[in-house]
């Protein structure tokens, strides 16, 4: 778990045209946030954006932290783990007028976001959790696995699940920085 350490006088650049994608994944503790400061440390130009759906506020506290002085490279949008309120901070930090081609956007995590609108999909359809739904099936077919297979797969709306899905991949692809 050491830092990484930089000499003060790097900045960081990318050599290409194109905008940088990069992807971090690991357990608590593993580094990422870290690792997003230490970029905001040492970028060249530009702001980071961060999308926080993480209750954990480990952003908030290494700013306060190990990292003062970067905040005015930061800003971190904290929003709850669920479809609708990510979605919105996502749109939100990505959609800015005022982004230039060497800010970042991170989303942390990006990795549940499928649970969340599929989650969020069936509710708005049905009225209920996925879990309450999928409780309710199992009861309604017992050990026939065929049939809970095929009645779980009539429950999810694909289509629009997609659809809804969609706006997070539109989000990211629309992005102009890093």
């Amino acid at each position: 778990r050491e830092r990484l350490e930089i000499d003060m006088t790097t900045k960081l650049e990318s050599p290409h045209r194109f905008s940088e994608r990069i992807l971090l994944f690991g357990g608590g503790g593993a580094g990422k946030t870290n690792t997003v400061l230490n970029i905001a440390t040492h970028m060249a130009r530009g702001k980071m954006y961060v999308v926080d759906a993480d209750y954990s506020l480990a952003y908030d506290r290494a700013l306060a932290t190990e990292y003062e002085g970067v905040d005015e490279n930061v800003e971190v949008v904290t929003c709850a783990p669920e479809w609708g309120e990510f979605i919105e901070a996502v749109q939100k930090a990505m959609g800015r007028a005022d982004t230039e081609a060497g800010d970042w956007v991170v989303i942390d995590p990006v990795s549940a976001s499928w649970d969340w609108v599929q989650e969020a999909t069936l509710e708005t359809i049905y009225g209920e959790d996925l879990t309450s739904m999928l409780v309710q099936l199992r009861k309604m077919h017992g050990r026939d696995s065929r049939a809970y297979a095929k009645a779980v797969s009539e429950l999810m709306n694909w289509p629009l699940v997609k659809k809804e899905y969609g706006k997070l991949l539109r989000a990211i692809q629309g992005w102009k920085g890093h």
